[in-house]
């Protein structure tokens, strides 16, 4: 058991050092990559941002009927639209 798991081991760390070579030798799709998965998640953390914000609760005030009565209901309507906001982001990782 012990010499199958070496193996395995050894297979792993070979296969790390061939895409670990693939990446030095052209890491300009790799830098692309991790570019557009950055800026995914810097516009989703702005969205966080703003759905946390106490300016969000004027604007769906604005657009629909929804009134919050309390500070209570401000919270929970705020964390709602950045929970959504993670939802939105994560689906469109997958």
């Amino acid at each position: 058991m012990r010499k199958d798991a070496l193996e395995v081991m050894a297979s792993l760390m070979a296969m790390a050092e061939i895409k670990e070579a693939q990446i030095k030798a052209n890491p300009i799709p790799y830098l692309q990559k991790a570019y557009e998965e950055l800026a995914a998640a810097r516009e989703c953390f702005e969205k966080i941002e703003y759905a946390l914000s106490p300016d969000i609760i004027f604007d769906i005030a604005d657009d629909s009927n929804i009134k919050p009565t309390n500070i209570n209901a401000e919270a929970y309507i705020r964390c709602e639209k950045a929970k959504e906001v993670i939802r939105e982001y994560m689906e469109g990782k997958k």
